[in-house]
């Protein structure tokens, strides 16, 4: 199955985001990756705990400056789904990927964008929902996640195919070529 526009309301919370650290070794100033939210509470949040926390204003302000999150959505969002739509729904995320990364219209945008913009179509990170081995719907990407609706983002392009669970049913086909 190919890449779904993909409302952000129908998909889980963080689960374990990690902290992400820096290239000089320094820690992320992610306030929900999990290291900080334990510092934070003493314990796990759980998905419950991390929905709780996205709607707590303190938390709110530190997300919207956190240096894991970089790009303006408004600027990549709408070059990945015009770049995809070209594409068959047959298109694996490695095709999408290597074509992306040559792709005049992702070359012309800047640095954070760009990085963005890629990483939304990374053939070995893509966004992703599965269903853990308790039966837990969680998400690969969660940092991207966070960052959407910390920017307000409606929805993501969400990859799915025979091992992820299907996407909903005002999911979006992103590839029609």
């Amino acid at each position: 199955m190919p890449y779904y526009l993909t409302s952000v309301a129908d998909l889980p919370h963080p689960h374990t985001m990690g902290e992400r650290p820096h290239p000089d070794g320094t820690r992320s100033n992610c306030p929900l990756a999990l290291e900080a939210v334990i510092r934070t509470l003493g314990h796990h949040p759980g998905q419950d705990g991390y929905r709780t926390l996205f709607a707590r204003e303190d938390i709110a302000e530190r997300r919207r400056s956190c240096d894991v999150h970089s790009g303006d959505w408004t600027v990549a969002l709408p070059t990945v789904t015009a770049f995809l739509e070209p594409f068959p729904a047959s298109a694996d995320t490695a095709t999408i990927a290597s074509a992306a990364r040559i792709h005049p219209s992702f070359a012309a945008l800047d640095p954070a964008d760009r990085r963005l913009a890629l990483a939304l179509l990374s053939y070995s990170d893509s966004l992703r929902v599965y269903v853990n081995g308790h039966g837990h719907r969680e998400t690969i990407g969660q940092h991207r996640i966070c960052w959407a609706r910390t920017a307000g983002i409606t929805a993501v392009p969400m990859w799915f195919d025979a091992t992820t669970v299907a996407p909903p049913r005002d999911a979006v086909l992103l590839q029609r070529g």
